[in-house]
C-alpha cells in the first residue's frame, strides 16, 4: 500500500532557511568576494584623473576590506568615504536643482584618502548600480544615525505559524511507521493513502487556526 510521508514543505524550508543563516563569517566573505570583483575603471576622459591616483593592486585591496566585512562595519566605512557635501559653486536660484551633492573617497596604500569619481568608487566595490549608496544614505536620513545592524529577517511574518501546533495537527492522524523498511527508517512515520496535504488536512487545519 501507497503511503504518503507527513514531512510538511513547510518545515523542511524552516531547515534550509536555518541552515541557510548558519553560513560561517568566512563562507559569507567569499561568496561577497565572488559576487563583487573590482569591476573595470573610470574612462580616461575622467576629469579626476582617478586610475592614476589609484593602481589596481589597492583597488583589490579595498574591495577585498569592504567585502571582508560584516553588515555594520561596511556601513561605518561608507560613513567615512562617502559624504554628502552643500555644492560649491551654486547655479542661479531659476535654475538651481539640488543643494548638496556626494562627494567619494577611497583609501590609499599609506593610509590617506582620495577623492574619486562616482564611477570609480562603484567599481572598487565590484558595484554596478548605486542601489547600495542610495539606501544607505536613505536610512541614514530617516534615522540621523547611521544603521550599523542588519535588521533584515528579524520581524516574525504575520502569517507565521508555530511549528507545534502544525505537528498536533499531523499527530491527530495517528502517523505510523512503515513495517517495510522500519530498519532503515526508524524515527519516519507515514499517512494513510487517502489523506492529503493540500486537500483534506489543509481544509480542517485553517478553521482550527484561526479560532
Amino acid at each position: 500500500m501507497t503511503m504518503i510521508c507527513c514531512e510538511i514543505c513547510v518545515l523542511q524550508r524552516s531547515v534550509f532557511c536555518c541552515r541557510k543563516r548558519a553560513r560561517s563569517q568566512a563562507e559569507q566573505k567569499e561568496l561577497h568576494l565572488e559576487k563583487y570583483p573590482v569591476r573595470p575603471p573610470c574612462s580616461d576622459s575622467c576629469r579626476r584623473k582617478c586610475s592614476e591616483k589609484l593602481s589596481d593592486d589597492v583597488r583589490e585591496n579595498v574591495n577585498r576590506t569592504f567585502w571582508s566585512m560584516n553588515f555594520g562595519e561596511r556601513r561605518v566605512w561608507l560613513e567615512g568615504y562617502v559624504q554628502l557635501l552643500d555644492v560649491k559653486r551654486p547655479r542661479s536660484e531659476a535654475i538651481q536643482r539640488r543643494k548638496q551633492s556626494l562627494w567619494y573617497s577611497l583609501p590609499q596604500a599609506d593610509g590617506s584618502r582620495v577623492t574619486v569619481c562616482k564611477q570609480m568608487f562603484l567599481s572598487t566595490l565590484g558595484l554596478k548600480t548605486d542601489g547600495m549608496i542610495t539606501e544607505f544614505l536613505r536610512a541614514k536620513h530617516d534615522n540621523q544615525t547611521p544603521i550599523t545592524k542588519d535588521r533584515r529577517g528579524q520581524c516574525s511574518p504575520a502569517n507565521k505559524v508555530q511549528h507545534d501546533t502544525i505537528r498536533d495537527h499531523i499527530n491527530s492522524y495517528h502517523p505510523a511507521a512503515s513495517h517495510y523498511n522500519l530498519a532503515h527508517t526508524p524515527n519516519r512515520r507515514f499517512l494513510e493513502p487517502h489523506l492529503t496535504i493540500t486537500g483534506s488536512m489543509c481544509l480542517i487545519f485553517m478553521p482550527r487556526l484561526h479560532h
